[in-house]
């Protein structure tokens, strides 16, 4: 007997029925206007809904990972995302120690 896991499901789309164009090597702007950003709604209102444990689930914490999934995608090494913690350690360690007043 194999387990079912209905949950996924609905999450799931094969690709060839989302109805979101497909990003094709366009302009950058025709790239993000193809982007379905409602995915993210749905899937969270199914984990609220559907999750055993949905008291548990930290929305912050996957945010800033999809976030930072998301920039991390473009594959360059000088650009990242920063949550609020490492943004805050980050402008401190540029502020240095040193008073050039």
């Amino acid at each position: 007997m194999t387990k079912s896991f209905p949950v996924l499901e609905k999450i799931y789309t094969p690709v060839d029925q989302v109805s979101s164009p497909a990003i094709s090597n366009t302009t950058s702007r025709d790239n993000l206007q193809s982007l379905s950003f409602g995915k993210y709604q749905e899937i969270s209102d199914v984990l609220l809904n559907e999750y055993i444990d949905a008291d548990e689930i930290d929305f912050v914490k996957m945010q800033d990972n999809a976030l930072k999934g998301f920039v991390d995608a473009m594959g360059d090494p000088y650009t990242s995302y920063l949550d609020v913690k490492e943004n805050t350690a980050f402008d401190e360690a540029i502020q240095g120690t040193q008073n050039f007043e």
